[in-house]
Order: C-alpha cells, then structure tokens, then sequence
C-alpha cells in the first residue's frame, strides 16, 4: 500500500469514533498486515516529522497504539516534546481492538480515476473520486498528472493535496513520481523534494483545475457531485 493512500486514512478516522484521533505507529508491513478500523497511520519513524502535515490540534486527543505498547510509549514522548497536550498510550492492537470494541481490518483501497482536464502546457489532471474527504475547511483529494508530454524525469505523478476553499489554495503533503503512466513502473517517493507551502490558485494551470472542481462541490455546479463524497 503506497503511503499517499495509507494517509488518506487520517481523514476518515476523524469522524464516527468516540475518540478524536487515533494513530498506528507501527511499520508499514504491520499495517498492511492487519489495523484498527478508523486509525491513520504514522510510523514511530515518521512521526516526529511527519504529525504536523495531518491539521490536528495541539489539544486534540490523539490514542496510540503499536503491536505491545512500547513503540506507541515512545511516540506519546515525541508528540509530548511538539507541544501535543493530550496524547495517550493505549497499548497494544489486540488489547486496543478488545477494550474499544473496534474491529482490525487489512488496508484495501480502489482507486476510481476521473480525467479532470488538460492545463495550457499539455498536463492531464486526473482525480479519484474515492479519496475525497474533508477535517475541518480542509478537503483532501488525490490526484495523478500525466506529465509525459513535458519530458519530464517521471511520466505520472501522483499527489495528496490539501486543498482550503476560503482562501482558494492548495498544498501537496505526499507526492509520488512514476516511471509510467497513471501510477504504474518504478515509484519514487518525492515529498522531501516538495516545500510544502500553501500555492494560491494559478489560472490555466492544474492546481487551478483541482481547486475549481473540489472547491464547487458544495455549489452542485459539476458532474462530480454525484459521486464526490459531502
């Protein structure tokens, strides 16, 4: 399971739970391999850099969890030194699914392409339908740019963008380039590569054609509304 997607699963575990946030902290083998339903994912290797992407409070209540307790102990100290107030160490996922009567599931993700548009340059934006969510004012979409016509050192790339309607701007916390098209070949984790800094919408170019579509959801003005989640 790539990270982008494993990431996806931040936005969907923000609602129906009686807690605010939970976060896995094991590797992404163990995940793969079985997770409580409606936990995000962020190894313990990651987390000390990787918390401040997923727009959750300092005051948030944030559960953690690993296979015994003990890697979930350690990141409750990381999260403790960034400021985070109310984190908590749950244990281990057999006891975390036991004691909040919260099913383990393996991670399964279909991913429904949808060609958006084409920017001036000749770069086709493709979104999927399936990954659209929102926390708080934030949306969250996938994407994957078909960049092959701009002889480019990867012909796809795919992103996870935030997207802030109020203020019609985007940013892209995981990105993924591909040796092929449409997430296929050799992929190349590219975030680290990224600045990660809130772009305003730019006309005629692809961060434009995303923000219009996920920003007039609520407006009923485009197709995708039948299919986009509210």
């Amino acid at each position: 399971m790539n990270k982008i997607l494993i990431a996806l699963v931040l936005i969907f575990g923000f609602s129906g739970n009686a807690y605010s946030v939970m976060i896995d902290v094991r590797t992404d083998e163990e995940w793969n391999a079985g997770h409580i339903e409606g936990a995000i994912h962020i190894p313990l290797s990651e987390i000390k850099t990787d918390i401040e992407n997923y727009e959750i409070s300092k005051d948030e209540e944030i559960l953690l969890y690993c296979r015994s307790g003990n890697r979930s102990g350690r990141a409750k100290v990381i999260l403790d030194e960034l400021g985070y107030t109310n984190a908590t160490n749950i244990g281990g996922i057999a006891s975390v699914s036991e004691q909040y009567n919260l099913k383990i599931k393996a991670e399964t993700y279909p991913e429904i392409w949808e060609l958006l548009g084409e920017s001036k340059d000749g770069v086709k934006v493709y979104i999927d339908l399936n990954s659209y969510a929102r926390h708080n004012n934030i949306r969250y979409i996938i994407t994957m740019h078909d960049t092959s016509t701009q002889e480019k050192d990867f012909k796809s790339v795919k992103f996870l963008n935030q997207i802030d309607c109020n203020k019609f701007r985007m940013r892209s916390v995981r990105i993924f380039g591909y040796s092929g098209l449409m997430g296929d070949g050799e992929e190349i984790e590219l975030t680290e590569k990224s600045d990660n800094i809130w772009m305003y919408r730019i006309e005629d170019s692809p961060n434009a054609t995303i923000i219009d579509a996920i920003c007039m959801v609520d407006k009923e003005v485009r197709d995708l509304n039948k299919i986009l989640k509210p």
